[in-house]
């Protein structure tokens, strides 16, 4: 497993903290070629935007930045799986699997439609490379522990990276409660919760014209057995993931109907 080539990428830029102990992580876990394809920039609740002007340079640095080895990308987090990937010879033809994280701020639920972090990993299995994105709760008074959190995330990356590179290509999303807790918390495999985010509203206290959201995080429906209850009861929920999101049984109902 130690052999495995291993991409990192996220969407809070190149120099975020959560990228630096994703990279700690995979080091002390002893992987050896590991290489980062990273925003020039942070891209959070950005979704799956991506660069397809032809005639728009997506510009490529080297990342010169606490001995971490790879690339600075002027692009969007889906755009560093692509470039990463496709565009450059990071691995020399090997294929690696990616770790998009670690965000600062969960990835729950319906969050999977907003986030960056997600969008490299999907963008990732989309092209044919097994992907995981981590990312840690922020707590109520702000606190993150990327020291803590990166031991973590190695305990459980330990027995996750097989099982992922078993599957062939298949995409997880992985979420770690705030510190302080036992250490390490309890591991639940949990599906994605369906239920919107707690969405309110308020007068913008610039302008007087416009809203400015005030949705409390902490107040989103928490349904039971679902990554959300999971993660604020303080376990790190894993959530396995499909790119195909029609509805099957919608569709042959449809096609019934219509050939009756």
């Amino acid at each position: 497993m130690l052999q495995q080539p291993i991409l990192l990428t996220n969407d809070d830029g190149y120099d975020a903290p959560g990228l630096k102990a994703l990279w700690d992580c995979v080091k002390r876990m002893g992987f050896e070629n590991v290489r980062i394809a990273a925003p020039a920039r942070g891209w959070s609740v950005r979704s799956h935007a991506t660069t397809v002007d032809p005639q728009e340079a997506i510009r490529i640095e080297p990342l010169k930045l606490d001995g971490m080895a790879g690339v600075v990308i002027d692009g969007f987090p889906a755009d560093c799986s692509r470039v990463g990937l496709v565009g450059l010879d990071l691995f020399g033809g090997q294929k690696p699997l990616v770790l998009a994280g670690i965000n600062g701020g969960a990835n729950l639920g319906i969050d999977a439609y907003y986030s960056g972090t997600l969008a490299a990993a999907r963008e990732a299995v989309a092209l044919g490379f097994p992907a995981i994105a981590l990312s840690l709760l922020t707590g109520k008074d702000g606190e993150r522990n990327w020291e803590q959190t990166s031991r973590w995330a190695a305990e459980v990356l330990g027995w996750l990276i097989p099982h992922v590179l078993e599957t062939g290509c298949s995409l997880w999303n992985v979420n770690f409660p705030s510190a302080p807790l036992a250490d390490p918390p309890p591991v639940q495999v949990v599906p994605m919760s369906p239920d919107p985010l707690a969405v309110a509203f308020r007068a913008h206290s610039e302008q007087p014209d416009g809203l400015s959201y005030a949705g409390p995080y902490f107040q989103r429906p928490a349904r039971p057995g679902t990554d959300v209850e999971a993660l604020f009861s303080g376990v790190i929920s894993i959530t396995p993931m499909k790119l195909d999101v029609t509805d099957y049984e919608l569709l042959e109902g449809v096609r019934g109907k219509k050939g009756s």
